[in-house]
C-alpha cells in the first residue's frame, strides 16, 4: 500500500493503543489500593466528605471499595473507542500523543482520589486540602494540554461556535488553557490559605469563571 494515499488518521487505527501503559498500571494500583484496604475499612465506609472533611455520605464497604475501579475501567472503555466513531475522527491524528496522555492521567487522577478516600476512613486527620489542591493540580496540566487538542465532539471547550469554526476552536482553546492554568494554580492557593469551610468557594470560583469567559469567548471569536 502507498503510504501517500492512507487516510489522515490510519496511523492512529491501533486497537488497544488509545490508553498509555502508564495508564492501565494506575488502574491495576486502584483495584490493589481497594483490595489491600478491604479488610482494615468499616463495614460502613465514608465516601462523601463536605468542605470541612466531615464525613456526609456513606456506603457499605464491598461498594466503596468497588466504585472507583470499576468506574475508571468504564472510562477507559470508552476512551478506546468513542474517537472512532467521533465524525471529526481524522483530526485525532493531529494530536493523537494528547488523547493518549489525557487517558492516562484520568485513570492517574481516579487511582490519587480512591486512594484518599479510603485513606481517610482509616485517617481521619488526613488533610482534607489534599482533595481541591490535586484537582488544582489536575486542572493545571490539563489546561497545558488544551490548546493542542484538535476539533472533535468529545474533548475540548465544545460550544456551537467552537465546532462550527476552527479559527474559534484555536482561539478559545489557547485562551482556556491559559485561564486554566490561572484557575488551577487559584485552586491549590485557597485551598491550603482558606478555611476548610470556604475553600469549596476557592475552587468553584475559579472553575465558573473559566467557564463562563471560555464560553462567551468562544461566542465573539465567530463574530
Amino acid at each position: 500500500m502507498n503510504p501517500n494515499n492512507m487516510t489522515p488518521d490510519a496511523h492512529v487505527d491501533r486497537p488497544g493503543s488509545a490508553v498509555p501503559w502508564w495508564g492501565w498500571l494506575a488502574w491495576l494500583a486502584c483495584v490493589a489500593t481497594s483490595a489491600a484496604l478491604y479488610p482494615h475499612l468499616p463495614s460502613v465506609v465514608a465516601t462523601h466528605f463536605d468542605a470541612a472533611g466531615r464525613p456526609n455520605g456513606y456506603s457499605p464497604r464491598w461498594l466503596a471499595v468497588s466504585v472507583a475501579p470499576g468506574l475508571t475501567l468504564i472510562l477507559l472503555l470508552l476512551w478506546q473507542g468513542l474517537w472512532r466513531i467521533d465524525p471529526k475522527r481524522a483530526n485525532y491524528s493531529s494530536f493523537w500523543s494528547t488523547y493518549r496522555l489525557l487517558g492516562g492521567c484520568l485513570a492517574v487522577f481516579m487511582a490519587v482520589t480512591n486512594a484518599w478516600m479510603l485513606t481517610r476512613n482509616l485517617r481521619p486527620a488526613l488533610p482534607v486540602q489534599l482533595v481541591p489542591c490535586i484537582v488544582g493540580l489536575f486542572i493545571m496540566f490539563l489546561s497545558n494540554l488544551l490548546p493542542r487538542v484538535q476539533p472533535n465532539w468529545w474533548l475540548g471547550i465544545r460550544t456551537p461556535w467552537t465546532l462550527s469554526s476552527e479559527e474559534a476552536w484555536r482561539k478559545t482553546h489557547r485562551l482556556g488553557g491559559q485561564l486554566g492554568v490561572v484557575a488551577g494554580l487559584v485552586m491549590v492557593v485557597c485551598a491550603w490559605v482558606l478555611p476548610p469551610q470556604a475553600a469549596v468557594y476557592g475552587v468553584l470560583g475559579p472553575l465558573v469563571v473559566w467557564v463562563i469567559v471560555t464560553t462567551l469567548a468562544s461566542y465573539l471569536y465567530t463574530r
